[in-house]
């Protein structure tokens, strides 16, 4: 009798080829997703371990220097890193990528944290969240409109000034637009009057005349502790003259100034509203009706003996060539350049921007002045932002820095510019 016997069945060879292909793309993408999701995510948390602890050597002052600088960029990163590594956890790498996706929703919350307080503050201030804020800041910032010699210091050098013209289609008064004054940053040594050109446009676009001047920069060999002020105090002289002529109104003028800008914004206005400051050139020094600083460097003694590791070293130095050599030689230059040097109850209604974890002009620096001008008459306002840094203002279209002007808007329109 014959029996037929079933075969064991034989599967295709193009079958078991396309399941190691399967296998093996699936492994490669867990990989890949795995690795691209941990080079996002560490370095973040390593970045968010110092926004949230400055005072951490090293850590502190890089984290809270670059992330909530960057926090709507960052916060999409995160977002983006964390996504990747739930993708590699749902592929089948279990241990690593649960830990590297962990990494990234504690990462995700605290990033979260500081961009919601950047939030709540511009709500305060009015300024809502667009989609700019998560975007690349921009690199083609606009250009003033014209730029004119205002003075020719004692090398013969010339020293520019950069003008940016209002608005037409804001209404004004008969006695034309109100000034707008702005004294560049970079420690005394370094910096130029188109740094926040943006923000100056955007003043102009308000309605305002703006103007932002040229000062000789300290060098090694030429410290500019004694001439720096009485050059601003010449642009402002210069604006005064020629404000008729651009259809501006020279009793409406407002100074404002970032980090070492700041300090002479406050140490010009507050040396003219006493009687203290000569400027360098013949005229009158118009009266300033509000000033404002930005992370301003109002005690230059303060910041030469900053402590911290990895800024103290450069703070020390601008500081030193701003005043021709060490500050325990040279106390009478750096009372000279200090803000508290020139208080009275005349001084013009103050706003300090303030960030609490800076690390180039320390927040107790400006809390200590804050408290002196308040004892002697000054009208004087004080923001400090938490988890924020020296350059938190530094790209237009983020949140920290459109809050910034809409508060300088606020406080020069309060006074009457």
């Amino acid at each position: 009798m014959y029996t037929h016997t079933p075969s064991a069945s034989v599967e295709p060879e193009h079958a078991v080829d396309s399941r190691g292909a399967s296998f093996l793309f699936r492994r490669a993408l867990r990989v890949g997703l795995l690795v691209v999701s941990a080079l996002i995510l560490l370095p973040s948390a390593f970045l968010i371990v110092g926004a949230f602890n400055p005072q951490i050597p090293y850590v502190g002052g890089l984290g809270s220097l670059i992330w909530p600088t960057l926090i709507g960029p960052a916060l999409v990163l995160v977002l983006a890193g964390t996504l990747l590594a739930l993708g590699a956890l749902l592929l089948g790498s279990r241990r690593i990528a649960a830990i590297v996706a962990g990494l990234g929703v504690m990462a995700l919350g605290g990033t979260s944290v500081i961009f919601g307080e950047q939030v709540r503050t511009a709500a305060a201030a009015g300024v809502s969240v667009t989609p700019t804020v998560f975007s690349a800041p921009d690199i083609q910032p606009p250009r003033p409109d014209e730029s004119v010699t205002y003075l020719t210091d004692e090398t013969g050098a010339s020293l520019a000034l950069d003008i940016y013209q209002p608005n037409a289609d804001v209404e004004q008064s008969a006695a034309g637009a109100p000034i707008i004054v702005y004294i560049h940053g970079g420690g005394w040594i370094g910096g130029s009057p188109d740094e926040v050109s943006a923000d100056l446009r955007w003043f102009a676009d308000q309605g305002y005349w703006v103007i932002s001047p040229e000062y000789t920069l300290a060098t090694e060999d030429r410290p500019t502790w004694d001439t720096a002020m009485p050059q601003i105090g010449c642009a402002l002289v210069w604006a005064a003259k020629n404000a008729a002529a651009y259809g501006a109104d020279a009793s409406r003028i407002a100074a404002w100034g970032s980090s070492a800008g700041g300090n002479l914004a406050v140490t010009t206005t507050y040396a003219a509203a006493s009687g203290q400051l000569k400027p360098a050139c013949d005229g009158e020094l118009p009266a300033v009706r509000a000033v404002a600083g930005e992370v301003p460097a109002v005690d230059p003694a303060y910041i030469y003996d900053n402590a911290d590791p990895l800024f103290g070293p450069a703070t020390r130095n601008m500081v030193s060539t701003y005043i021709g050599g060490r500050a325990e030689d040279y106390p009478e230059r750096i009372r000279a350049i200090q803000a508290a040097t020139y208080l009275s109850a005349e001084a013009p209604p103050t706003l300090l921007s303030v960030s609490e974890g800076d690390h180039l002009v320390p927040v107790q620096s400006v809390r200590s002045f804050v408290a002196r001008a308040s004892e002697a008459g000054v009208e004087i306002h004080a923001l400090y932002r938490r988890w924020a840094d020296h350059a938190i203002s530094s790209v237009y279209d983020y949140l920290p820095n459109q809050t910034l002007i809409q508060m300088l808007l606020d406080h020069f329109r309060t006074n009457g510019v």
